[in-house]
């Protein structure tokens, strides 16, 4: 499959298959690599650079902190049937997670591989996508929201965490108790404690989270057991 999209990309100048298909020269990049027009398509040792690298590593990582981030903020928007079947027909079989003998897995790893890229993939902007495009309508527990209001919300929030500082610091009662007042709203508007540590607003607050497997939540486990 690969190796047709190459060749068809190669055909249409208008696109480069480095900035339309996932490749370790993307995702490593550093100031070393090579320029991309210097790169030999019809080397295998350029061509092995495209695409997901699959193993015993990569399926573990899928199904554990990928397979358990997906939940977390997404559970409640798997639409799709097959893809629900396949997470419910999970099973261990050989020591690891894998479908069952009379079922498959294609449409989940698939799936699983658009998170991986969302959450760990390197240099979004060298595929056309902004950063802050990145999980810019969810919340922290997977709930829609607008980029106004998430951005009033991290603003707010960083606000309160410089309030606490302040307070803390602040030897003169009367500039400590306007600070607490200042804290007590930004508080009440946003209705939790946001001082926890395991909150996340940005990507790579997710990524972090992500790799540390702590995004599975009670929650989560319940919305996608009743599926």
């Amino acid at each position: 499959m690969l190796d047709f999209l190459l060749a068809m990309l190669q055909a249409d100048t208008s696109f480069s298959p480095f900035t339309r298909i996932y490749n370790e020269f993307c995702q490593d990049y550093t100031s070393d690599t090579p320029s991309f027009r210097t790169l030999d398509l019809a080397s295998g040792l350029v061509r092995k650079k495209f695409g997901f690298t699959t193993g015993a590593g990569s399926r573990d990582t899928l199904y554990s902190s990928v397979l358990t981030t997906a939940v977390q903020l997404t559970a409640d928007r798997f639409y799709s049937a097959t893809l629900v079947s396949e997470i419910k027909g999970l099973v261990k079989r050989n020591g690891r997670i894998d479908h069952s003998i009379e079922g498959h897995d294609d449409s989940l790893i698939a799936y699983l591989l658009c998170v991986w890229f969302a959450i760990f993939g390197r240099n979004h902007h060298m595929y056309g996508i902004k950063s802050d495009e990145l999980l810019s309508l969810i919340t922290e527990d997977g709930a829609s929201t607008d980029k106004e209001s998430k951005q009033r919300t991290l603003e707010m929030r960083a606000r309160g965490k410089e309030l606490v500082k302040m307070i803390s610091k602040a030897n003169n009662s009367i500039v400590r108790n306007a600070y607490q007042r200042e804290l007590d709203k930004i508080k009440a508007y946003l209705d939790e404690d946001f001082l926890e540590e395991d909150k996340f607003e940005t990507i790579a607050q997710v990524t972090e989270q992500a790799a540390k497997g702590k995004l599975i939540s009670d929650t989560a486990l319940q919305i996608l057991s009743f599926m």
